[in-house]
């Protein structure tokens, strides 16, 4: 783990389902240097205030889920408390009790906050060994609804984008591309990309699917309202036409220029704005009954020298201010890249900063299209397929809590001259998709990594 205080690191000891039906977990926290005055927050759920190791959640990809250690109905965690400080090499045994996920997930991934993920990780089946530092009795405590969290993935392309919230899709297909401007009726590549859609509803079970119409803010509302309606019931018409399987029903509504999905300032964000979105439930997923034959780097393993699988030194773009410009004192090296056997995606890159002055990189990674503000963390590093033109942001919670690093208590955000920090984040991408760019921000701008092998 990188810590503004100094390295420490993570061990899963176990993983296993209990005859309770829920899945305990054991790690051990171990420090490499003196911890500093805010390491007691490093593994909580983001910055929440709880001082305990509420932030380890266990990741179903394939389920789209996230569960996180149980809770009583007074708010204390199932859940290990840390200290303020561990001194010097000194270690701590960690504990949580979660709610276990459904009986089909062998594996998962396990997130914890400011660290890699790992992966692979077999849910063992068996009684568990007492977790003796726990202040709550998980067999006798009064609990409080267990925390399972939808997860959110998006695929952003040029034609259609994709949104998925756990059991739930939409398609978010560009109004350019369907239509002439200001116009509703279907163009001829219209139909080309509405039976993609049309054969993704037929592969659900859902009965009724909605449809909505959206504008960017140029006109007026009413204008943009009437717009937005008829461009929904044009691709309802198509769509009954379309879908095969008996039963379904389509509702058509039009919003204008509400609910923006990017920001109306540029004209990319506009582009982005126009929009139809088709929802319903998605297919049901299948599990990989085993890991993809390995093509590039493999799982991240800590180690003193860090593999390098892609490098860049960006430059800044012509007439950038001097904030900006500061781009040039920045290395990124790509170390990772790896899918494992539960569908997820993890990237690990390391920054180091090649200037003569102190680099504080609190807000530089964040997705600036949507204007998300990350407080310290990386969400707008983007997986991109060059072939496809889609692109990929790290996964998200239904709290809007990204899977990749976060730095606002105690990361090691703020580098001195030659020194480096390692993150990560954690993506769902396609199986066929085996090779990608890595799209980084920096402001303003952002700085791609070309031709990575997924492994």
């Amino acid at each position: 783990m990188e810590l503004a205080s100094g390295p420490a690191r993570l061990e899963l000891l176990s993983l296993g389902r209990t005859d309770g039906g829920r899945v305990a977990a054991h790690l051990r926290l171990t420090t490499e240097t003196e911890t500093g005055r805010h390491f007691r927050r490093a593994l909580e759920y983001q910055s929440s205030g709880e001082y305990d190791i509420g932030g380890i959640a266990l990741v179903d990809v394939v389920g789209n889920k996230l569960y996180f250690p149980l809770r009583t109905t007074t708010g204390e965690c199932l859940c290990t408390t840390v200290p303020r400080e561990l001194p010097a090499g000194g270690s701590l045994d960690l504990h949580a009790v979660y709610p276990a996920p459904p009986e089909e997930v062998a594996r998962v991934t396990i997130w914890a906050p400011r660290t890699t993920p790992f992966h692979d990780v077999e849910l063992a089946a068996g009684q568990v060994a007492p977790v003796p530092t726990l202040t709550v009795d998980p067999s006798t405590a009064e609990l409080a609804a267990p925390t399972i969290r939808s997860l959110l993935n998006n695929a952003e392309g040029l034609e259609q984008s994709t949104d998925e919230e756990g059991e739930n899709r939409r398609i978010r297909i560009s109004a350019d591309v369907l239509f002439e401007i200001d116009k509703a009726n279907l163009g001829p590549e219209a139909q080309r990309i509405l039976k993609g859609v049309a054969k993704e509803i037929d592969a659900s079970s859902d009965e009724a699917v909605e449809v909505d119409g959206y504008t960017d803010n140029t006109g007026t509302n009413r204008h943009n309202k009437d717009l937005s309606e008829r461009r929904a019931e044009s691709v309802v018409n198509a769509l009954k036409g379309l879908v095969t399987r008996s039963g379904v029903t389509f509702r058509a509504e039009g919003h204008g220029e509400d609910d923006p999905v990017a920001s109306n300032e540029a004209e990319e964000g506009r582009r982005l704005n126009r929009r139809v979105a088709v929802s319903f439930t998605r297919p049901t997923p299948t599990r990989p009954s085993a890991p993809p034959a390995a093509s590039g780097s493999g799982a991240f393993t800590w180690s003193d020298s860090l593999p390098v699988i892609g490098t860049l030194r960006p430059r800044a773009e012509a007439g950038a201010g001097d904030v900006a410009k500061r781009v040039e004192n920045l290395q990124y090296d790509i170390n990772a890249l790896h899918r494992d056997s539960t569908g997820s995606v993890s990237l690990v890159w390391t920054v180091t900063n090649k200037g003569t002055e102190e680099m504080n990189l609190s807000i530089d990674f964040k997705e600036h299209l949507t204007s998300r503000y990350e407080g310290g963390g990386t969400g707008g590093v983007m997986l991109v397929d060059p072939a496809a033109k889609v692109r990929y942001g790290p996964l998200r919670d239904d709290e809007d809590v990204c899977l990749c690093f976060h730095g606002l208590i105690s990361g090691n955000y703020i580098l001195d001259p030659g020194e480096q920090a390692v993150y990560s984040g954690l993506y769902k991408l396609p199986e066929d998709v085996t090779a990608i760019d890595v799209q980084i921000p920096f402001y303003s701008s952002s700085h791609t990594i070309p031709g990575l092998k997924i492994g």
